[in-house]
């Protein structure tokens, strides 16, 4: 198998991002916070403020020369203080490799290097492949739970990893 590698994204990834996230869209649809149709309706220029937000930092998993993973992380005004891991997806040819633990891994050190203690995150409790890797990494459930904005019908439960 070969290598995976890590890094932050740049403006030069933005069309190798837009389409990884619409596949993810399509594959997990459940899983995101926003559609395939709203999302592949953006143009050119919100894909590349997406992955040029130094608020919100887009980490790329390659495998050789090929974009297999993805995720952010940010802050959220809900909760003041805190860190934030967003939309990670692993395209299905690489799942069981380390893509995923490599993105968690560099989006564990963004948070320590901002003083952060603890990445937070929103899965949706259908995702049980999702909880189950959160788990395996540390991740551990905080009782809360709500349902997702744009969908009411789809239950989120708030999860929190000690990084420090």
């Amino acid at each position: 198998m070969s290598e995976i590698t890590v890094r932050v994204a740049g403006w030069a990834d933005w069309s190798l991002y837009r389409a990884h996230r619409l596949e993810a869209l399509l594959d997990s649809p459940d899983a995101f916070g926003e559609i395939y149709s709203e999302a592949s309706a953006l143009v050119d220029g919100r894909w590349q403020e997406r992955v040029t937000n130094e608020a919100r930092p887009l980490y790329l998993a390659f495998q050789e020369d090929r974009l297999v993973g993805t995720m952010s992380g940010g802050t959220n005004d809900e909760y003041p203080g805190t860190h934030w891991l967003f939309g990670l997806f692993v395209s299905p040819r690489a799942r069981g490799t380390n893509a995923a633990r490599l993105l968690m891994e560099a989006l564990a050190q963004w948070c320590r290097d901002e003083g952060g203690e603890s990445l937070n995150l929103f899965v949706t409790q259908s995702q049980q492949r999702a909880i189950a890797f959160y788990k395996k990494v540390g991740f551990v459930e905080t009782g809360e739970g709500r349902s997702m904005n744009r969908d009411e019908s789809l239950r989120l439960q708030r999860m929190e990893w000690k990084v420090v």
